[in-house]
């Protein structure tokens, strides 16, 4: 079943890169919106990302969201698994420090069972202050807690029983109740968007996950903090995944337009949340360059082989997987009359090598879900190089 960690290639810098499609599925719905509707129709999604060649499935995480609706993970991606039939799945990402690693530990085995070793545990520290209120834990804790969770979590998932004895948490001589399908227990990739937390993401993590929330500029940037922390670390990461926002639209002209309301709605989010860098003041086709993918067909192809020619470039990028999000969010008021102009035919078939668009029409008013999907190339996949995860070093 694809894809197993170890036949995953990773891109070096100056050979050809390879760019493996993958898509983030938003469990996330305005205020108002019906959630048993919604889900036949994330079913459909997840299918159709299935039969286009989609490499994985994504989720995001956050709790509190009110007035935004928004599904918890763990249980969706339980749910989701049945569905996507060999397709990696995972947190993009989970919150750690305020969780206990034992409790999610234990959810990781059993989600890679679920999915036939299908699994990748993507973490990260947070920063939303009532998040950790509301769990009792100090934002001040949350990196040590983090570390020494990512520890604990490791030797659960490898060891089988044994015991720990840390600052802030204690196992006497137990193990966890299922035994991962892949050995050593299912991938950590480490989110991070700071040179502290990529250099956290090179010491304790398999791989780093790559938000471009803040441009392509400072992603290269962070990539060369990544890059020479592994030199000191001795560390080889599994991939270099990233995830960007996009949007195909049926037109150029009007690309733009159409997805403005919910990026914007999801970003202005972001920034009274208090995550940097995320505020949509000024111009949104300002804001939107070199940050989210928007067009139509065309231009998106362009957009992404220019993320290609990124990953040849010797010390740049070197990107093996590239996630697709997609705008998802609608402001609670609603406000699109025109969303019938969006949708499309849920069973489209896609061409080969082509991103085309697939929506699930919602009411009117409502937001219409835009998914870009991809034909992949499948049986390169089948022949990538076997590659064994390095230690994790933590």
């Amino acid at each position: 079943m694809y894809i197993d960690s170890s036949k995953i290639r990773i891109n070096q810098p100056g050979r050809a890169a390879r760019l493996i499609l993958c898509l983030e599925l938003h469990a996330q719905f305005p205020e108002g919106f019906n959630f048993a509707q919604r889900v036949p129709e994330m079913v459909a999604q997840v299918r159709a990302a299935r039969d286009a060649g989609f490499a994985s499935l994504w989720f995001p995480h956050h709790w509190l969201t009110h007035p935004m609706q928004m599904l918890q993970i763990t249980p969706v991606m339980g749910f989701i698994a049945a569905h996507a039939e060999g397709m990696t799945i995972g947190p993009n990402i989970l919150i750690l420090p305020p969780l206990n690693p034992v409790h999610v530990a234990e959810e990781a085995a059993t989600l890679d069972v679920l999915s036939g070793g299908n699994y990748v545990l993507g973490v990260g520290l947070g920063y939303r202050q009532p998040e950790f209120d509301a769990f009792g834990i100090s934002l001040s804790e949350r990196a040590p807690r983090f570390n020494e969770g990512i520890t604990l979590m490791r030797r659960l998932l490898s060891e089988g029983r044994g015991s720990h004895k840390g600052r802030f948490y204690t196992v006497n001589d137990a193990g966890i109740g299922v035994k991962p399908v892949r050995p050593g227990g299912p991938p950590i990739y480490v989110a991070g968007q700071a040179d502290v937390s990529v250099r956290r993401a090179a010491r304790i993590g398999d791989a780093w996950l790559i938000v471009n929330t803040s441009g392509l500029g400072k992603v290269m940037s962070l990539m060369q903090t990544y890059r020479a922390a592994l030199k000191e670390y001795g560390r080889t990461p599994m991939e270099f995944p990233i995830t960007v926002e996009c949007y195909v639209s049926a037109r150029q002209a009007t690309a733009h337009e159409e997805c403005r309301g919910p990026l914007e709605y999801k970003y202005a989010a972001y920034a009274a949340w208090g995550l940097q860098d995320h505020t949509t003041q000024g111009s949104f086709e300002d804001f939107a360059r070199d940050r989210f993918i928007i067009g139509d067909k065309a231009s998106v192809n362009a957009e992404i082989a220019r993320y290609r020619e990124h990953s040849n470039a010797a010390a740049e990028l070197g990107l093996s997987r590239f996630t697709l999000g997609k705008p998802g969010r609608a402001p609670p008021s609603g406000g699109y009359d025109d969303t019938a102009k969006l949708a499309q035919p849920a069973a489209r078939v896609l061409d080969p090598h082509r991103i085309l668009p697939y929506c699930v029409s919602r009411p009117q008013k409502q937001l219409s879900y835009l998914t870009a999907m991809v034909r992949a190339q499948q049986q390169e996949r089948k022949q990538a190089p076997r590659l064994t995860r390095g230690p994790s070093n933590s």
